[in-house]
Parts: C-alpha cells; sequence; structure tokens
C-alpha cells in the first residue's frame, strides 16, 4: 500500500516517477532485469484483481499513456521535478476505462462488428464506448472506439458469435490470429 500512497501523492502533486518496471518476455516469464522508466503519473486504476499505473513516457509522444502494473514496478522513486497537465487534456479514468478491455494497450481503433449472440446487453455493458448502429433477426452490427489488444482478446473469447467487419486492417488481424489458433490445433 506504501506504494500506492506514493504513486498517488507524485499524480496529485505533479511529480515525475523514475520506476524499474518487470515487463512479461516472450516466454511469459517477467523479465530479471527491469525496464527504467521515467513518468508523468497520470493515473491509479484498479482492474481484473491488479492495480495498474498510468502514465506518460517522458520523451515519447505517444497520444495515450502507458500501462504499468503497480506490483511489477520496483525502484519507484519520486523525484523533485514536475509536470504541467493541461487542464483540458487531463488524464480522465473513466473515459479512459471505457476504451480499454483487460488492460491492454495498443492502438485506439473504431470497429465495428457483428454479434449474434444471446445478450446484446452483456456486450454493451462490457464495452461502454460501444453503440448499436443496425439491427435486424438478433443480429447487431455494434461500432465501438477501443484500445486494439485488448479488444481483439475479448472478441476471440465470444466464439463464433462475432464477426469483426471493420476496419480491413483489424478484420485481417483477427483472421491471422484465428488462423494461429487453427494452426495449434492441428
Amino acid at each position: 500500500m506504501d506504494k500506492l500512497w506514493q504513486i498517488s501523492t507524485a499524480i496529485k502533486e505533479q511529480k515525475v516517477l523514475d520506476i524499474g518496471y518487470h515487463k512479461i518476455g516472450m516466454d511469459g516469464e517477467i523479465q530479471e532485469e527491469a525496464s527504467k522508466r521515467t513518468v508523468y503519473p497520470q493515473g491509479l486504476l484498479f482492474s481484473e484483481y491488479y492495480f495498474y499505473l498510468i502514465a506518460f513516457i517522458e520523451g515519447k509522444s505517444y497520444e495515450y499513456p502507458a500501462i504499468y502494473r503497480v506490483d511489477r514496478i520496483k525502484n519507484l522513486i519520486i523525484t523533485d521535478r514536475k509536470y504541467k497537465v493541461d487542464y483540458s487534456k487531463r488524464f480522465q479514468d473513466g473515459e479512459f476505462r471505457k476504451l480499454i478491455e483487460f488492460m491492454q494497450s495498443g492502438e485506439l481503433e473504431r470497429i465495428k462488428f457483428r454479434f449474434t449472440g444471446r445478450s446484446i446487453e452483456a456486450v454493451l455493458d462490457r464495452l461502454p464506448n460501444a453503440k448499436v448502429v443496425k439491427e435486424k433477426q438478433r443480429q447487431y452490427i455494434v461500432d465501438a472506439k477501443m484500445f486494439g489488444k485488448g479488444i481483439k482478446m475479448w472478441l476471440l473469447s465470444q466464439e463464433d458469435s462475432v464477426e469483426v467487419l471493420a476496419s480491413d486492417e483489424f478484420r485481417e488481424e483477427m483472421i491471422k490470429a484465428i488462423n494461429r489458433i487453427r494452426e495449434r490445433y492441428k
């Protein structure tokens, strides 16, 4: 809890953090060596059993912040340096939660998919910014703006109840993922 308190204080005081972060390697194991990052902390979120630090990486011009699982942060140092937050561009955790699935970032994408499952309400509950743009005979066309990695995981978990219609690039990513799964089961 000390780490959460320290991060929370840094966010409130708009202080820059130096962190060591243990990423997950290609083998699925936590890497021994911590990646060093200097970040501008924006918020703390609790999701899927863990706390996450949402922060912009110093020197990077990403449109959206990075996500760090707090229990994998080592060597947390609150520096004396401050950063400025433009009020109109401040981090809004409620809006961010609507765009992210399974705390996986990726590119922010507009996607469209057909849903033929049992409960469109469950889809709309899980994807708060999704909108049903067309409905015919219990087939729903859903439009949503989401970060790519997490929404792909969720869509794949829906088995044959979904078909990605757009964007073309995202549809192609889904086809490739499905083909990789198919190969694994041969």
